[in-house]
């Protein structure tokens, strides 16, 4: 098996994954212990620990993705294209609704990373199999 040359732009992303991974993981476990994360928001406590488990899930198959991507696995490539375009949609949607320039950051990021890992010639050629 022949080694692959990862290109630094995906490892960056891989890296982002990692971060947003465990922070999103981090969020998922203060939900369970009943911390409040929604503004004007009442959850009940079986909503609140749905919430939690649905975060961390969420949050664990990002994390995975950076590994997959890390290690140059068509399946991440393809998972982190679907999980930008979420996040895109996200953005525009939480931006539309008044909830902070932050979105606009998250678009930006977006915006930049989907097209690089859909339209870039080294990272096509990266993950081929």
């Amino acid at each position: 098996m022949r080694e692959r040359n990862i290109p630094t732009g995906v490892k960056s992303i891989a890296i982002l994954h990692f971060v947003a991974g465990v922070l999103g993981f981090i969020f998922g476990l203060l939900v369970l212990a009943g911390f409040s994360v929604l503004q004007n928001a009442v959850l009940t406590r079986s909503g609140q620990l749905l919430l939690g488990i649905i975060a961390m899930v969420f949050w664990s198959f990002y994390f995975l993705v950076g590994i997959g991507l890390w290690k140059a696995m068509k399946w991440a490539r393809i998972s982190a294209i679907i999980l930008v375009c979420f996040g895109i949609l996200l953005a525009i949607i939480s931006f539309i609704q008044g909830l902070g320039a932050i979105n606009l950051v998250g678009l930006i990021i977006n915006a930049v990373i989907g097209p690089y890992l859909i339209f870039s010639q080294k990272v096509k050629e990266t993950f081929l199999v």
